[in-house]
């Protein structure tokens, strides 16, 4: 990965974020191989650095959504970096920087190195800012994690911007950066060239409970770009979040057996529809198929276990009957702001906790100022969202909002309205 970088490919449409989940109207029946069956749920990606100095953009992007560039290498900086992201914007790509950690007993080293990166437009693109950390210069795994943590903590306060972790099995990443989203490194077939994750097993996520990237090999080719480059898959909420569009694949049925990120979805939008207590950690396991019972039960429909497009567009078709409400707020909003974004922000929460979530949140006051007070009221909301990443409390964020939309429209189905 050092030195060859991802990017994303796969069509995209506009969603929310639980339109994520399969919809084609069809019955939902378990598949022949329920395991693999979320592969083809996934984006790929390629990331691109100064070894790749030629990219013909506009060929690229007919088959790859997004683009990650490499901005540098400890204090190097790449000379391709610019004319990448330039090229990348132009062609249409949603692009995000990532920088190759070089880390020192001198902590200083990594404000300044973030500094760089931030300055030269690393946290600029529609993609969060990525931290490569894969090599220890020697140091322990401690001194390792201190290093990467001042780095992140400079970028984040500089740009305010969440950041990803790029990584393999260390011990300075697993034990100490696993409250980031991550993007993981494992090559199950080595270096032989391969162009699908489809078929391979699953990389472990060691401290994190699921990942939004994974890097399946450095031996695949992307028209456009020459010679063999890194490439990725990536979980589709990653671009709902940050892109606002994702793919909605047809006839995907999972059952007991899948696994995957699409499997990890389920689990987030049954955990925060509170039918769903255990791990989120894209297994389907029995637990999970009790909960998807559960919840077809509410939606009214035949409660058999397996989430398929029929399930699937009952969801999406009870997130739809919201209509308006209340107004529901535009991210992203942070502390320190005012005005009618954050009311909105204040009430909508209020509305939201007038049901059975009354107790999972406190008040909010409905002055219009994003401080302190609101502040603790999104941080706690941000606790019943599972998934949610970035700075809790401090920022409002798209994926707040669709949260805050399916639990409304949980509200508005038993009754509960705008007062």
């Amino acid at each position: 990965m050092r030195s060859l970088r991802r990017a994303i490919s796969a069509a995209i449409a506009c969603a929310t974020f639980f339109a994520l989940l399969p919809l084609v109207m069809a019955s939902d029946v378990a598949p022949a191989d329920a395991s693999q069956v979320a592969c083809g749920y996934w984006l790929n990606g390629v990331d691109v650095s100064n070894y790749q100095p030629s990219i013909n953009w506009s060929q690229v992007s007919h088959s790859v959504a997004a683009a990650y560039i490499e901005e540098g290498d400890g204090s190097w900086s790449s000379p391709t970096f610019a004319g990448q992201k330039a090229g990348a914007a132009a062609a249409g790509l949603p692009w995000g920087a990532y920088f190759f950690a070089e880390p020192s007993a001198n902590v200083t080293t990594a404000t300044n190195d973030a500094f760089v990166f931030v300055s030269h437009g690393g946290a600029s693109g529609v993609l969060p800012p990525v931290l490569d950390t894969e090599t220890s210069n020697g140091l322990s795994a401690a001194q390792v994690a201190a290093w990467d943590a001042g780095w992140i903590a400079e970028v984040q306060s500089l740009s305010h911007r969440p950041v990803m972790i790029y990584t393999g099995a260390y011990p300075w990443a697993y034990s100490s950066l696993n409250s980031f989203p991550l993007w993981i490194a494992a090559y199950p077939a080595g270096y032989t060239p391969v162009q699908s994750a489809c078929g391979l097993p699953l990389p472990s996520t060691f401290g994190w409970s699921s990942w939004e990237g994974w890097q399946f090999t450095s031996s695949a080719t992307i028209p456009g770009i020459s010679g063999n480059v890194d490439k990725s898959v990536f979980e589709p909420s990653f671009f709902e979040t940050f892109v606002g569009a994702t793919v909605t694949p047809g006839g995907v049925v999972y059952g007991p057996g899948s696994i995957g990120p699409a499997v990890t979805v389920i689990q987030k939008m049954l955990s925060t529809a509170g039918v769903y207590h255990g791990p989120i950690d894209g297994n389907y396991s029995n637990d999970l198929y009790v909960s998807v019972q559960t919840w077809q039960t509410k939606l009214g429909e035949v409660p058999d276990g397996f989430w398929g497009p029929a399930t699937a567009a009952a969801t999406s078709a009870l997130l739809n009957s919201l209509a308006a409400i209340v107004p529901l707020p535009k991210p992203t909003i942070s502390a320190g702001q005012r005005g009618t974004p954050v009311w909105n922000l204040q009430h909508a929460l209020n509305v939201a906790r007038a049901g059975s979530a009354k107790k999972l949140w406190p008040v909010a006051p409905t002055h219009g100022y994003y401080l302190a007070s609101t502040v603790k009221v999104v941080k706690a909301f941000d606790n019943v969202c599972p998934g949610v990443h970035g700075w809790p409390g401090l920022h409002w964020l798209p994926r707040d909002s669709n949260c805050l939309k399916f639990i409304l429209a949980l509200e508005h189905k038993t009754g509960v309205v705008a007062p």
